[in-house]
């Protein structure tokens, strides 16, 4: 039912995103005519290719959108107690992307990660999120690129969910995104250099990382209002 309803706003926004891009070439194509005094016939015939062009592109571009939101949706439903949860994590989920600037793509993977690991360490949903922004912020702070956080991420949830940071996983954290090697390690209250050591122990528990980055979120929060938006940002932002 759900589905069916967003299928019929999708419809509903192709045809107004239609009527839009024709008015607007109306518009250019009386403008033209009236400082020109003149239009020929093969540039009718190409505006009406371009129109037919954009008009497309911009359909295609509505749909994949569209299915990308019913996929994200459908994974956010599955780990929620209720449709009425889902909903809410979603509009926080997109908050937190556009504030970031971050992918929702990747924000949605990232909290999937974290989420059971830690409602079964006793956490609830809204500390879920909240580490979820910060280390989408850390990522920012830090000045990783977005490849390099997705792929730091992707190891650190790999790591919460087998309990344990391996040597493997803290070597890519390291490598891709260092700056959140040293907020776990102040978390901590230990110096970086022996971080690598509490590794090799076996002291880098999901539950102690986990908690070390909830005692940073502050301090994180105030060194990423410092740095500026970048018009990457800015971009994935306005798509979110």
């Amino acid at each position: 039912m759900e589905i069916a309803r967003l299928q019929i706003a999708v419809d509903a926004l192709q045809a107004r995103v239609a009527k839009v891009e024709l008015d607007k070439l109306n518009q250019s194509a009386v403008k033209t005519e009236t400082s020109t005094g003149k239009l020929t016939k093969s540039a009718d015939k190409m505006g009406i290719a371009l129109a037919g062009m954009v008009t497309v592109s911009t359909l295609m571009a509505i749909q994949r959108l569209s299915e990308e939101f019913v996929l994200m949706q459908s994974r956010i439903t599955r780990l929620s107690e209720s449709t009425d949860d889902a909903v809410i994590t979603y509009a926080r989920l997109s908050d937190i992307a556009r504030r970031t600037g971050a992918s929702l793509g990747d924000t949605v993977k990232l909290w999937e990660s974290l989420n059971l690991t830690l409602k079964d360490l006793g956490g609830n949903n809204n500390q879920v999120l909240r580490l979820t922004e910060t280390l989408q912020k850390i990522g920012t702070v830090g000045g990783s690129s977005a490849d390099e956080m997705s792929n730091a991420l992707r190891q650190l949830g790999q790591a919460i969910s087998g309990g344990v940071v391996r040597a493997e996983e803290f070597n890519s954290i390291l490598e891709n995104m260092p700056m959140l090697a040293r907020e776990i390690a102040a978390g901590l209250g230990i110096p970086f250099g022996e971080l690598r050591q509490v590794m090799l122990d076996g002291g880098l528990t999901a539950e102690k990382v986990l908690q070390a980055l909830q005692e940073r979120g502050a301090m994180v929060d105030r060194e990423f209002a410092k740095i500026p938006r970048t018009v990457g940002q800015a971009a994935e932002s306005l798509r979110t």
